[in-house]
């Protein structure tokens, strides 16, 4: 089954935790790193995103997934941006093939 995203391009202002429930695959704008207890092969166990950073996440395999996600010093909704499609194309326009699959139209 193709994997299925999971999160779009998202940034929150606050420094955010995020802890293995189920294998995911996280984008940190081009800097990937995979999220699950194979620590032997290259997976992570929890990972921290730094505040202002865009992040996208995709499920490795199956239909859904849970993912735990710990935000400090306290999450707001007005802390958070959602990427949109034609400001990327602008902001990122030769990174936009590879950004592409994780932001909506």
């Amino acid at each position: 089954m193709k994997s299925l995203v999971v999160y779009v391009q998202t940034r929150v202002a606050k420094r955010q935790i995020h802890n293995h429930r189920q294998t995911v695959v996280f984008h940190n704008i081009l800097q990937k790193c995979k999220l699950g207890l194979d620590i032997a092969n290259g997976e992570m166990p929890q990972l921290l995103v730094p505040s202002g950073y865009w992040k996208a996440a995709v499920l490795e395999s199956g239909e859904f997934g849970l993912l735990g996600e710990g935000v400090a010093p306290g999450f707001d909704f007005r802390d958070m941006e959602l990427a949109q499609s034609e400001d990327f194309r602008q902001r990122f326009p030769d990174l936009w093939d590879q950004l592409a699959p994780y932001v909506k139209p």
